[in-house]
């Protein structure tokens, strides 16, 4: 140290050797001593102070210093890129720099605290005041400084201009922010699936080939049977597949489809079989190879049992319909078999020679079999509609022909309660009109009879309208007026129920079913109408009656031509007659002989086979129902005899009057059909259809005797009178 600093060492020794430390004489020592350093440095520390203003002037930060009171004593070029001149803030104090809105923050006040206590600062970030800007935000550091006697000179340190880390910092939180909600927004979108799927009772699964990772969600593996404890895998998946659906996942790998669906059987370990629809998704790489399958998986286990169910009961329904098809067809044979008896013998009887009173009885008789006959169709047609199969047929008839026989049917019955009946039909009425004759004579009768039963005094009136007629089609209106018991209001919406009547104690005064309105609607509504109904309680009822009907053209019917054209052409037939039932080979055997045929007679299809194939016969009229062979398989073996007797004409006679029977009967070789109970004219015209050949004209009464025509000439007052009269006299 003597040799380097020999001045200082003599004047330290000094001190030592008087043992006292005179702190002016050491510091006049040590000015000494730094005034010999500079002069002894000066020549090295001159060419270095160029460069350092040059790196000062190119960095992005600037340098500054200040004294004791924080008054700048230097500021370097550098901060000229904010536009403020050093020159301009020498002298000024550095809190003139800060914002004075920063200077409320409490970053603020530790700065000031720190700076009383004259310690360093680092990266103080403010807010600095700029002419003509907004300001800019600065981070700035420094350290103080003391004088050579050892006092508090100030602080030097430097500063940077900062706005665009603070505006990145800025975007930055902002992006975080966005972020942060976007990745919220995954989270509640992602639990709301897998709320849908648990909800949907649907699970899923995820394959990587890339990785090999595989993934079940807890309902897949629910489905599919897999413990937790079982890592799952495409084999373990494979393995659960019915055999005989493991063709269909490899369909799925071969197929070049990306999406698509399939249904897959599941046996479980415990043997259960479950039925599981899978919806796939396929990702595959260029070469066409899989990369990733994912698949939603639902079990349809329950609905494809309930599926199953409603097959069988389907299956079981449609037997139930095949079993009651075959119950009305026997009821339907069963009821007309007799009831052609009744018809039969009633039309024989008609054409013997019968006084005027017998006359009237027969033909009240006549009539009221035919419309037993037409209530029993009715009650099977019920059925029908139940069943959806019934037909609606569409032939020429006169509606006021058959409003004056429904009436007459009516007319004791009118006349005894003492009531007034009257019939008004519109001038502009067309006839013939083509429709249903039995349904519309069915609901006639429902209607008619309803007002005569539930009326005890007064009046029914009858009327035939016609609304808005044109060439070829006509809206019928027919309204069933009386002056009976009446409707409660909050009865008529029930009133077309079926079981049903206005009041319960109805059934017990009138009797009744409360079947008919209901099939009277029914059927209307089957012909394209409707019913519709007025009622006052205690004053009586309007039911009208709206049916579309075609114009017909006025032309005789088929029977009647037939008949009339070629009745020139009688010609004696051979009828092989093949009836099981007694009763009614009597009947047909009867008519046949008074139309001037003779017939042979078959007890069944064996026998009727064996004449057939025995003797030439011009016609033959073949039950339907017959024992040990029928009809239909007797016509089948008749048709594979030799030449000419397998060409004989064969009429099906059956009480069968069900749809569909006539195409049946057609379809095994029958030439033509005609229904039990069998009249005299569709026998003749079904006769000559088959040969050609007219019958003799069977007795007929004359025409100013029929009950129509009576009642129509002497009103339905008189024409009961007639009828009392008649009895009383026998």
């Amino acid at each position: 140290m003597a040799d380097r600093h020999p001045l200082l060492a003599q004047q330290l020794q000094q001190i030592a050797r008087d043992g006292a430390i005179d702190i002016e004489q050491l510091c006049e020592v040590v000015s000494q001593t730094y005034a010999q350093l500079e002069q002894l440095h000066a020549p090295s520390l001159a060419p270095r102070e160029p460069r350092l203003g040059e790196f000062a002037d190119l960095s992005s930060d600037w340098f500054w210093e200040t004294d004791a009171s924080h008054r700048h004593t230097f500021l370097s070029d550098g901060i000229r890129r904010i536009g403020i001149e050093p020159a301009s803030q020498i002298g000024k104090s550095r809190w003139d720099m800060f914002d004075g809105e920063w200077t409320r923050d409490a970053a603020f006040g530790a700065h000031i605290e720190a700076v009383d206590r004259q310690e360093p600062f680092a990266d103080l970030v403010f807010r600095l005041k700029a002419p003509g800007t907004g300001g800019y935000w600065i981070s700035m550091s420094g350290k103080p400084h003391y004088a050579a006697n050892g006092t508090f000179a100030g602080y030097r340190g430097t500063a940077r201009e900062i706005g665009s880390q603070i505006e990145a910092d800025r975007q930055l939180r902002l992006s975080v922010v966005a972020q942060t909600g976007l990745l919220e927004e995954l989270e509640k979108t992602r639990e709301r699936l897998e709320l849908a799927l648990e909800t949907a009772s649907m699970g899923w699964w995820d394959f990587d080939t890339r990785s090999g990772e595989q993934y079940w969600s807890p309902r897949a593996r629910q489905i599919w049977g897999i413990g937790p404890e079982i890592e799952p895998d495409f084999d373990t998946f494979v393995a659960a597949l019915h055999p005989e659906d493991r063709a269909k996942h490899g369909d799925l790998l071969g197929s070049p489809k990306s999406v698509g669906r399939r249904l897959y059987r599941v046996g479980l370990p415990d043997g259960e079989v479950r039925f599981v629809r899978e919806d796939f998704r396929i990702d595959r790489r260029a070469d066409g190879t899989i990369e990733r399958i994912f698949a939603t998986v639902l079990d349809l286990t329950d609905i494809e049992m309930l599926r199953t169910d409603a097959e069988r009961a389907k299956v079981a329904a449609e037997k139930a319909n095949i079993a009651k098809s075959r119950f009305l067809a026997t009821m339907s044979h069963e009821i007309r078999t007799p009831m052609n008896g009744v018809l039969g013998m009633v039309e024989l009887l008609a054409g013997t020679p019968l006084d005027a009173r017998q006359r009237s009885y027969v033909e009240v008789a006549s009539q009221s079999a035919s419309d037993l006959l037409g209530i029993i169709d009715a009650i099977l047609d019920y059925s029908r509609l139940e069943a959806g199969d019934m037909a609606i047929e569409t032939v020429p008839f006169d509606p006021v022909e058959i409003l004056k026989q429904t009436v007459a049917l009516l007319a004791v019955a009118a006349e005894n309660k003492g009531l007034t009946v009257s019939v008004a039909v519109a001038p502009d009425l067309p006839a013939p009109l083509a429709g249903d004759p039995t349904r519309f004579r069915q609901v006639l009768l429902n209607l008619i009879g309803n007002a005569v039963k539930f009326t005890e005094r007064g009046r029914i009136d009858l009327r035939l309208d016609v609304e808005a007629p044109s060439a070829t089609q006509a809206m019928l209106l027919v309204s069933v007026a009386d002056t009976g018991i009446g409707i409660a209001q909050e009865a008529l919406a029930h009133l077309f129920d079926r079981f049903n009547q206005a009041d319960a104690s109805i059934a017990r005064r009138f009797g009744g079913s409360g079947l008919g309105l209901a099939i009277s609607r029914e059927l209307a509504q089957l012909m394209g109408g409707d019913i519709t109904v007025r009622s006052t309680l205690g004053r009586g009822s309007v039911f009208e009656m709206r049916l579309p009907l075609v114009v017909a053209l006025p032309e005789a019917p088929r029977i009647s031509g037939l008949l009339g054209a070629q009745r020139e052409a009688y010609r004696e037939l051979d009828v092989l007659v093949a009836e099981d039932n007694e009763v009614n080979r009597i009947v047909v055997g009867e008519l046949l002989v008074r139309m001037g045929h003779r017939c042979t007679f078959a007890r069944d299809g064996a026998e009727a086979i064996a004449m057939a194939r025995s003797k030439r016969f011009d016609v033959v009229l073949m039950d339907a129902q017959m024992p040990e062979i029928d009809g239909i398989e007797a016509t089948r073996w008749i048709r594979t005899l030799p030449a000419p007797y397998n060409a004989v004409p064969i009429i099906a006679q059956t009480a069968n009057a069900m749809r569909g029977d006539r195409e049946k009967y057609l379809e095994a070789g029958m030439n033509d059909y005609i229904a039990k109970p069998i009249r005299s004219a569709e026998l003749a015209a079904a006769l000559q259809h088959a040969t050609g050949a007219a019958s003799k004209p069977t007795h007929t009464r004359p025409a100013a005797s029929t009950p129509a025509s009576a009642a129509a000439r002497k009103g339905l007052a008189g024409f009961a009178a007639e009828l009392r009269g008649a009895t009383e006299s026998s």
